[in-house]
């Protein structure tokens, strides 16, 4: 039996929405009580420690979600799977473990730092997400992850303060994030059984799992360098800190197309290797339609509030955000397009090979700009190249994905969304000009944005819109007629019954009562 598509993709958006309002909490104190300096140390030293993660975790997640998928309705086999995977992921993990041990304690920059996130290496060790995500269990990992969310944003907020804070902060981060991996484990006895250890063949996925890694590495490398290569170019923990959070800014937009594509992929291989493919079609272009209905107001958003919005959320001391959160939006239109790609075709239908020359010539890309561009124009220049570089990830993913959907069916889904958010923009940019308030008026851009582009959605007649509005009203319709069509009157009879069988029995009462008496007069 599949699982509900609908209810996965609930869960996982939830959740997602649920951890992007969570910076919204924390970064706003984080970026008062460390200063961009701060920011810039821990996102450095995050950035190296999760490259170690990435070697260890070798293209387990999305290789082990695809198999996994593939084969949930076998419980046997998905549980061999899970333990051959496991117990490579382990051996390989072990070697970066030591690596990483050699590094801590042969650096003498930021080496207290580099011991406690120890504590994030092991959580990339005992992550299984990918077991869950492969069997659309969306709703357990929403719910624990959220639940762990809570706590760091409750610890962030009360303990994160005075000399040691940076500490102090990346034990939290690091601790909350082991501990919420440990819990899935938890909940594992469920949904896999025992299997002989004869059976167990965990050097067979090997050569697959080095597939997957080669293009989630080089991903990473290009997501991640231009923070390391800022550093060392520009030793300069300022440029980082400015960088890393309008990066945060644009993270938090791209992780709701992300988690979408997350559920949609495990059902995307399903239907692969069942050969339904104009299923699969279908289903991609509803996606498209979908992220391409939000991506566009928040890209033209976003640009129209962050003169507001950076003053309240980061503080006075980060003025370069206000350009360089601009600067990145095409990143979200362009990284969403190649994701939905990813996800949803090119992964499911096994072609990791293609997948990985293109994004190899990409991180080449990113590498070179960066070279170039980072010492004449600081974290500007690493904006241009990764802009640069997706453009380029993404015109080679249309080519592998050619054959089976064609850019210029995308076309006919942009181009209302994109007049009714450039009217959008305009209505939300002026509101900044009229209202000294910074709170209130970012209070009121956000309402009257979501209003005007509605409306220009409407007068444009978007049918996507008026495809999932009609059906809403048309279930709320079906609602209000089955309460329209109770029996409304079975109350009044059942009590008008009861009464009279009440009736009834005084009489009988009554009628005994009478012949008593006349039987004694006659004695």
């Amino acid at each position: 039996m599949k699982p509900n598509l609908k209810e996965s993709l609930f869960f996982n958006i939830f959740y997602k929405v649920f951890a992007m309002l969570s910076p919204l909490i924390t970064t706003p104190y984080l970026s008062r009580v460390l200063g961009a300096d701060g920011i810039g140390i821990q996102t450095y030293t995050l950035t190296i420690v999760n490259y170690f993660i990435l070697v260890g975790c070798l293209g387990v997640s999305s290789y082990g979600a695809r198999e996994i998928s593939r084969n949930r309705d076998d419980r046997e086999q998905s549980s061999r799977i899970f333990w051959e995977l496991t117990i490579l992921k382990s051996v390989v993990f072990s070697v970066v473990i030591v690596a990483y041990l050699i590094l801590t304690f042969t650096t003498k920059e930021y080496h207290n730092l580099y011991i406690i996130w120890i504590l994030m290496l092991l959580s990339g060790f005992f992550d299984i997400t990918w077991f869950f995500e492969g069997n659309e269990k969306f709703k357990a990992i929403a719910l624990k992850n959220i639940f762990f969310k809570i706590i760091y944003v409750v610890l962030t907020l009360t303990l994160v303060k005075g000399e040691n804070a940076l500490l102090r902060y990346i034990i939290i981060y690091a601790g909350t994030e082991l501990i919420s991996m440990l819990s899935l484990w938890l909940g594992l006895t469920k949904m896999i059984c025992k299997v002989k250890v004869k059976s167990i063949k965990f050097a067979r996925h090997f050569k697959q799992t080095i597939v997957y890694f080669i293009p989630a590495i080089a991903s990473s490398l290009y997501t991640t360098v231009d923070k390391a290569m800022l550093k060392w170019f520009l030793n300069n923990e300022f440029e980082v800190g400015y960088y890393e959070q309008s990066r945060k800014i644009i993270s938090v937009l791209e992780s709701i197309i992300f988690s979408f594509n997350g559920v949609i992929c495990a059902r995307m291989s399903l239907l692969y290797k069942e050969e339904d493919y104009k299923t699969m079609k279908d289903t991609m272009l509803k996606s498209f339609n979908f992220v391409l209905l939000i991506i566009f107001p928040i890209i033209f958003g976003v640009c129209a509030v962050v003169n507001t919005f950076v003053p309240i959320f980061f503080g006075d001391n980060f003025e370069k955000v206000k350009i360089l959160i601009p600067l990145m939006c095409p990143l979200v239109f362009i990284i969403s397009l190649s994701c939905c790609l990813a996800y949803q075709y090119i992964t499911p239908s096994g072609r990791q090979n293609k997948l990985t020359i293109a994004t190899l010539i990409g991180l080449g890309v990113n590498l070179v700009l960066n070279s170039i561009l980072i010492p004449l124009f600081e974290s500007y220049g690493a904006v241009i190249a990764s802009i640069i570089a997706e453009i380029t990830i993404t015109i080679l993913y249309l080519h592998i994905c050619k054959d089976f959907v064609k850019f210029r069916e995308l076309l006919p889904l942009m181009w209302k969304r994109f007049i009714a958010s450039l009217v959008m923009f305009a209505g939300v940019f002026l509101l900044n000009l009229y209202m000294e308030n910074r709170i209130w008026c970012l209070v009121f851009q956000v309402g009257v944005g979501a209003l005007i582009y509605i409306i220009m959605l409407l007068i444009l007649y978007d049918k996507f819109l008026f495809a999932y509005t009609g059906k809403i009203l048309n279930k709320l319709k079906r609602k209000n007629k089955n309460l329209e069509n109770l029996p409304k009157d079975e109350p009044e009879e059942n009590s008008l019954s009861e009464e009279s069988k009440t009736q009834d029995n005084d009489l009988i009462v009554e009628e005994n009562i009478r012949n008593d008496l006349e039987n004694k007069n006659d004695e």
